[in-house]
């Protein structure tokens, strides 16, 4: 059976993606942090850290994929999937 794999430029992309996709999550906690008002530094820095660390870990368990890796490369599981195996 040959094996499908994504290009690297459709890896590339897809780690882009995810680097938006933080990058908005980080700006909304940010925002967040400014609508309570006085936040403790060592809170901030704290939830950034765990935002960062914890961004692909929490998304593949629960979902299975990372944003970007889902839309740039779920048409491989999708392809995969119509193959047909003959016994």
């Amino acid at each position: 059976m040959q094996q499908n794999y994504a290009s690297v430029s459709t890896r590339i992309r897809a780690v882009i993606i995810d680097g938006i996709a933080l990058m908005i999550v980080i700006y909304s906690a940010t925002q967040l942090f400014e609508a309570i008002g006085q936040v403790h530094d060592v809170v901030r820095i704290a939830t950034f850290i765990l935002l960062f660390l914890l961004y692909e870990p929490i998304l593949v368990s629960f979902f299975g994929a990372t944003i970007g890796h889902f839309l740039m490369i779920s048409w491989l599981s999708v392809s995969l999937m119509k193959l047909k195996i003959s016994i």
